[in-house]
């Protein structure tokens, strides 16, 4: 049996517009709530956010969920000094 789900606790910024959600999907990038000419998928967005708070590409924040998650997210904003 695989592993349980871990339910999202709290809400995790969009880096680029600042704006919360309980989980961060490709769709707000996509759309115009988001600023012109961002990232407009995870991936894109990643590497954005790896080049604009200068974080190397290989650091475990850019694994699976890990920046799109709330209860992970934090763990890594405080240690990579992003905003909350």
């Amino acid at each position: 049996m695989g592993k349980k789900k871990v339910p999202n606790e709290g809400t995790v910024p969009c880096l680029v517009c600042r704006k919360r959600f309980e989980y961060l999907i490709s769709g707000h990038l996509a759309s115009s709530n988001c600023k012109s000419g961002s990232p407009t998928d995870i991936e894109s967005y990643r590497d954005w956010v790896a080049e604009e708070f200068q974080i190397d590409r290989d650091d475990s924040i850019f694994e699976i969920n890990q920046i799109q998650k709330p209860q992970y997210y934090r763990e890594h904003a405080e240690r990579l000094g992003l905003p909350k």
